[in-house]
């Protein structure tokens, strides 16, 4: 078709890729009628759309015009015959279409999305709000990216660390946080997502609610509620969901503690994990134990005096973030 050769004409244009001879036949199709201007100005607009995400894009506009047409004309409308021109305004909106069914509606979406990056340091959390009212705590030597605004469709955010979220529920936009190993998606709940580098590990916990844990590259996919986790294991390929009742792995996030009858050996493991230090005990008999109470946000050296009072213990840092277990008996 002859009005083919001008779409194809504009298209040249628009990449750049237009000669003298090829602009002039352009601007005296243009001078012919306004329905040629408005194609022009259709397909102008659908390319700034696509931020002429491609130079070369070839298009059937015959079988595009036709899958067009029968969306238009359904049986129960009224058939009008239009003039050959005006085919071609349709034909404008078939590439309208099909560009943005090939490159993807989230492509202008995210157009105007600005993104920031957080970073933490060696003991430090930070607390942030999005702006949709979901609340991030971000552990210590993390890096988390987020829009200032989210787009209609999803609200998709990077981790790389580890962080606590409280995600405002909204059933229209999933909230999606991209990790190294996976992707974590919710509606509306509180979890936590440990995924650093350096690790071969990438667990979710749940506190309330419910998520989904896709690692990359496989088609497994797990499903969690209330209180449970999934671990993924990166170098073997393994996933596995299993029960998690004393949250430890939220530890860190709400720094409450409550212990009833439980094994020093163990308690001390969570605070460990809660403040990032490490503890030896020296005497096998001190491990087992048993310590009851509750410690709600407390100090690490209010545990500590706590602790060496009830058992008659010492702690002595050794190295940074290293403490030694002295003495002490049940």
């Amino acid at each position: 078709m002859k009005e083919e050769l001008y779409i194809k004409l504009l298209q040249k244009e628009l990449s750049g890729g237009l000669n003298p001879s090829e602009k002039k036949s352009l601007d005296e199709w243009l001078k012919q009628s306004i329905d040629n201007q408005l194609i022009a100005e259709s397909i102008r607009k659908a390319w700034q759309l696509s931020e002429g995400y491609s130079k070369d894009i070839y298009i059937d506009l015959d079988a595009e015009f036709l899958q067009l047409e029968s969306r238009i004309d359904e049986p129960e409308a009224v058939t009008v015959k239009m003039k050959p021109a005006r085919n071609w305004l349709k034909i404008a909106a078939a590439i309208i279409v099909l560009i943005v069914s090939v490159f993807g509606i989230s492509r202008f979406l995210q157009e105007d999305i600005h993104w920031v990056t957080q970073n933490t340091s060696e003991n430090q959390v930070v607390e942030l709000t999005l702006a949709d009212g979901s609340k991030i705590s971000l552990n210590q030597n993390s890096t988390f990216t987020y829009p200032e605004n989210f787009n209609t469709q999803e609200r998709r955010v990077k981790l790389s660390g580890e962080a606590f979220f409280e995600v405002f529920h909204n059933p229209n936009a999933p909230f999606i946080v991209e990790g190294r190993n996976g992707e974590t998606t919710v509606l509306g709940t509180s979890f936590n997502v440990r995924n650093y580098a350096l690790e071969a590990r990438t667990i979710v916990t749940v506190r309330d609610g419910k998520v989904r844990f896709s690692p990359n590259g496989s088609t497994q996919h797990v499903d969690l509620t209330a209180k449970e986790k999934a671990v993924f294991d990166k170098e073997r390929g393994t996933l596995i969901k299993s029960k998690d009742e004393r949250l430890v792995a939220i530890k860190w996030h709400s720094k409450v503690f409550d212990f009833e009858d439980t094994p020093l050996e163990q308690a001390l493991d969570e605070l460990g994990k809660a403040y990032n230090i490490e503890f030896e005990i020296l005497d096998e008999k001190l491990k087992s134990c048993p310590l009851t109470g509750n410690y709600e946000r407390k100090e690490l050296n209010v545990i500590f005096q706590y602790l060496e009072i009830s058992y008659g213990m010492k702690f002595i840092e050794v190295a940074p973030k290293k403490y030694k277990v002295e003495g002490g008996n049940c």
